[in-house]
């Protein structure tokens, strides 16, 4: 078999030369770069100061204090879930007294709602919300802690609170009782120095 009769295409005919390539032709050398002087970085541009709403100051932090923060602007979903826990408290006494709920009470909460026709009134997240604001009150803690068994909206015995609930409602209770005393000590005023 001869090479010859398959040669090889044009456009492979350069590339596959086994001689030795040529040398490039050598790069005239130019003086070396002279490094230009440090530029300094621009100063830094002050801190924009956020407005201070009319009959307000403006109140720096005391060293070793956190930053000031505005205050909390509640969202429409607060409100919402303020007045579903209201109209909840008007229907159910097991919420309005704030005894320990059956575990998965928010199916019930949804049944409720669907029997006023009120379904489409309340979003997920304020139903979620409502339910989260009621079971983190201390007045639902404390009673978690003293009731032996969970309710139904209707008020039906629906199972027992488990040691490890009534020992978590304990945690949370002593943990808001130990920020309390922290705070409060915070704010009293140094003794007098004599």
């Amino acid at each position: 078999m001869s090479m010859d009769r398959f040669p090889a295409p044009k456009r492979f005919a350069t590339t596959l030369s086994l001689k030795a390539s040529r040398k490039p032709d050598p790069v005239p050398e130019s003086p070396a770069p002279v490094a230009a002087p440090p530029v300094p970085f621009p100063p830094a541009k002050p801190k924009k100061q956020k407005p201070v709403a009319a009959g307000q100051e403006a109140v720096a932090p005391k060293q070793g204090e956190p930053p000031h923060q505005p205050p909390y602007q509640p969202r429409a979903s607060d409100d919402a879930a303020t007045q579903l826990a209201e109209w909840l408290g008007q229907h159910s006494a097991v919420w309005h007294d704030f005894q320990p709920l059956n575990i998965g009470v928010i199916s019930e909460v949804y049944a409720l709602l669907a029997a006023d026709g009120l379904q489409d009134t309340y979003s997920k997240r304020v139903i979620h919300k409502a339910l989260h604001w009621h079971t983190s009150r201390a007045s639902y803690l404390r009673n978690l802690l003293s009731q032996p068994h969970r309710y139904s909206l209707a008020g039906q015995v629906g199972g027992e609170v488990a040691q490890e609930q009534r020992e978590h409602a304990g945690a949370v209770l002593d943990g808001r009782k130990g920020r309390k005393e922290r705070k409060r000590q915070a704010h009293q005023p140094a003794p007098p120095i004599l």
